[in-house]
């Protein structure tokens, strides 16, 4: 168990670190950045094959590492979303 953890870390961690580097991409495309900001499509279009490149034959490692992403996809979003709600209130 010992010895997972610091890998489960690691992966975790790399998702986050692909989720930066999608975004930025997706930044530059607003099509793209349109379907990245959506859910569905960010996990099962961009999370889930981007980790299973990364992980192509570790399937807990790939768990995490899309864990990991997700968590950055809803920080960033769910704060942006969160900053239309409260200006729309003020309303």
């Amino acid at each position: 168990m010992q010895q997972l953890l610091p890998q489960a870390r690691e992966a975790w961690e790399k998702g986050q670190y692909l989720f930066q580097e999608a975004l930025e991409r997706a930044k530059s495309d607003h099509e793209n950045m349109e379907y990245f900001s959506m859910i569905d499509f960010a996990v099962d279009c961009y999370a889930e094959v981007t980790a299973s490149r990364v992980y192509p034959d570790q399937p807990a490692l790939r768990n995490w590492a899309i864990n990991g992403y997700m968590l950055s996809w809803r920080e960033y979003f769910l704060k942006e979303q969160e900053g239309e709600d409260s200006t729309e209130v003020g309303l």
